[in-house]
């Protein structure tokens, strides 16, 4: 096993198979983790590795199959172990993303997380379009901004470290730990 996937286990917590079934909420997403990514300590198979590197504060960079560079959280169990496993995300609804994304098209993003598919995006629509992505997590904001500004995108994509609601207000909202896909949105203030 090489020491960049090892410190990616122990960074997500998944040293073995009993800590796993301790783990309370999170023990059915780390099982499936553990079982895709961790077969046994001799046979990992990791598409990936060999383009992952390892920066400071449980950040890393890995490339998707389509060669885009993402900035990941290590500490993430939800995101991070397909993209680092596969290179890709959630492939059918990637496929229908780069089918019905053409080149000058404008694409607003809301949610756009770690960036995942606004790499996608940025490269189908080409110089000619324009991308406005939103993510409100300021910690996940950073890694879309890296993510944008490594692939030379920042020229088609304008960036907002904000909500989207449909009425003006503002909202609090849970960050859960080591699962970058779900935040939880509890309380909507009316701006007076």
């Amino acid at each position: 096993m090489t020491n960049n996937l090892r410190k990616f286990i122990i960074n997500l917590g998944l040293k073995n198979k009993e800590k796993i079934k301790r783990t309370p909420f999170l023990g059915s997403i780390a099982r499936n983790v553990y079982q895709k990514i961790i077969r046994s300590e001799d046979s990992v198979s990791l598409a990936n590795s060999k383009n992952l590197i390892f920066l400071e504060d449980n950040i890393a960079v890995a490339k998707t199959i389509w060669g885009h560079k993402i900035y990941l959280d290590t500490k993430d169990v939800s995101i991070a172990p397909s993209i680092i496993q596969s290179g890709y995300w959630e492939m059918p609804i990637t496929k229908l993303v780069m089918d019905i994304t053409k080149e000058g098209m404008n694409v607003l993003e809301i949610g756009a997380n770690i960036g995942y598919f606004s790499l996608i995006f940025a490269s189908k629509i080409g110089n000619t379009g324009r991308l406005y992505a939103f993510e409100a997590n300021p910690k996940v904001f950073k890694n879309l901004s890296a993510s944008i500004s490594i692939n030379g995108f920042l020229d088609r994509v304008e960036l907002s470290n904000k909500a989207v609601l449909d009425k003006p207000g503002s909202i609090k909202f849970h960050i859960l730990k080591n699962i970058m896909v779900l935040e939880v949105f509890t309380v909507f203030q009316k701006n007076s």
